[in-house]
C-alpha cells in the first residue's frame, strides 16, 4: 500500500502517488437571500478533513447562514444565506502530507420582495416587527415578530437574536401590490443605549444596495417585555407599487 513517505511503496515507479491532493471550488454563484443553493467541491489525489467556512460576508450574515449537512464537511453542501450581500466561502482539506489545501469563491445573495434587516451595536435583545394593518395594535396576528414568526400575510421572521448585535430579518418574498406595511423596532430587554440600523430592500433590484437605511437614536428603557416604556420606534411605512417596486 502506498503511504506518503517519500518511497515507492507499491512499486509502480511513482513515489507517493496521489499524496499531493488538490481541492477545487465551484464557480461564483448568485441567488436570492433566503433560498438554498447546492454547492459541490471536487478533489484530486488525497484530501481528508474537508470543511467549508465563510471568510467574509455582510454584517451578521455568517452567524445566521445555514449549512446542510451541518457541520459542513461534505463535498456537496446546501447553503442558505439569510442576509443580503456577498459571501466569500473557503473550502479546505488536508492532503496526504498533512498540508492544507484550500480554494475560495463568492456567493452573492440578492434581495426580492420586501426584506427588512435589523442590526444594533452591542448587547441586548432588540426586536424587529412588521405590521400589515392600520386598525390593530402591535404584538398580535397582524404583526410579524418573535412570537408570530410566520404570519397569515406570508411574512417570515427568519431569525430572532436575543443576545447582541443582530441580525434579525423579516421577509415577504411576493408581497401584493396593495400591501402597506409598517416597520417597528422594540427594545425588548437590555438594549438601553444601543443604536439600531434598519436596511429595507424593495423588489428585485439586481444588486445588494438597500433602497433605504434608517438609524435610530440611542434606545431607552431598562425593563423587560412587551408592555413597558422601553423604546418602540415606528421606523417607516412601505407601500408596493403595481410594478413591484
Amino acid at each position: 500500500t502506498e503511504v506518503c513517505n517519500g518511497v515507492d511503496d507499491n512499486c509502480n515507479t511513482i513515489v507517493d502517488d496521489n499524496c499531493v491532493g488538490q481541492i477545487y471550488c465551484p464557480s461564483d454563484r448568485t441567488m436570492f437571500a433566503g433560498d438554498s443553493i447546492s454547492l459541490t467541491a471536487t478533489t484530486m489525489g488525497t484530501i481528508t478533513n474537508r470543511s467549508w467556512s465563510i471568510v467574509s460576508g455582510p454584517t451578521g450574515g455568517a452567524a445566521v447562514a445555514r449549512w446542510s449537512p451541518n457541520p459542513p464537511t461534505s463535498l456537496t453542501e446546501s447553503f442558505t444565506p439569510i442576509i443580503v450581500g456577498v459571501y466569500r466561502i473557503r473550502v479546505s482539506g488536508r492532503d496526504g502530507f498533512g498540508g492544507t489545501q484550500s480554494c475560495e469563491f463568492n456567493v452573492t445573495a440578492l434581495p426580492r420582495g420586501l426584506r427588512v434587516e435589523l442590526t444594533w451595536d452591542g448587547t441586548g435583545d432588540v426586536d424587529l416587527h412588521l405590521h400589515n394593518s392600520d386598525n390593530t395594535r402591535w404584538f398580535n396576528g397582524d404583526d410579524c415578530f418573535y412570537s408570530n414568526m410566520h404570519t397569515d400575510f406570508n411574512a417570515w421572521l427568519d431569525v430572532d437574536n436575543v443576545v447582541s448585535d443582530g441580525p434579525e430579518n423579516i421577509r415577504i418574498d411576493s408581497p401584493p401590490t396593495t400591501g402597506v406595511y409598517t416597520i417597528g423596532i422594540h427594545n425588548y430587554a437590555r438594549g438601553a443605549g444601543r443604536v439600531a440600523t434598519v436596511k429595507v430592500y424593495c423588489g428585485t433590484t439586481g444588486g445588494i444596495t438597500p433602497n433605504a437605511v434608517y438609524t435610530s437614536t440611542a434606545l431607552a428603557g431598562n425593563d423587560v417585555g412587551n408592555c413597558t416604556n422601553n423604546t418602540f420606534w415606528q421606523v417607516a411605512r412601505v407601500a408596493f407599487r403595481a410594478d413591484g417596486g
